[in-house]
């Protein structure tokens, strides 16, 4: 996704914007071993990117198979917590998106 940010000419003009651009952007982060604790994600994301992050475990019908959580991070942050070299192999992780 990408914002215009050139000059409105002629007839070719953006809508008036109602809504702020979203700062606050998230990760799911899921297919987790089972019972997995939030701070050894916040410890894993911290160890391989150096980053502070909020994780909140999000509850499924298979917790009993494995873990998944929402990791809340800037917007500048969600492409480069993309990268698969960054999580375990086997894990899904991407971009948040809420049910509303």
């Amino acid at each position: 996704l990408i914002i215009g940010s050139g000059t409105q000419s002629g007839s070719l003009r953006a809508a008036h914007r109602h809504k702020p651009v979203p700062t606050e952007g998230g990760l799911f982060v899921s297919k987790l071993k089972a019972g997995t604790p939030f701070q050894d994600l916040k410890d894993h994301i911290f160890r391989v990117t150096g980053l502070r992050l909020r994780c909140i475990p999000i509850r499924s019908r298979n917790e009993h198979l494995y873990a998944s959580f929402r990791v809340i991070c800037n917007t500048g942050e969600v492409k480069r917590l993309l990268d698969s070299s960054l999580w375990p192999k086997g894990s899904l992780v991407c971009e948040f998106r809420s049910k509303q």
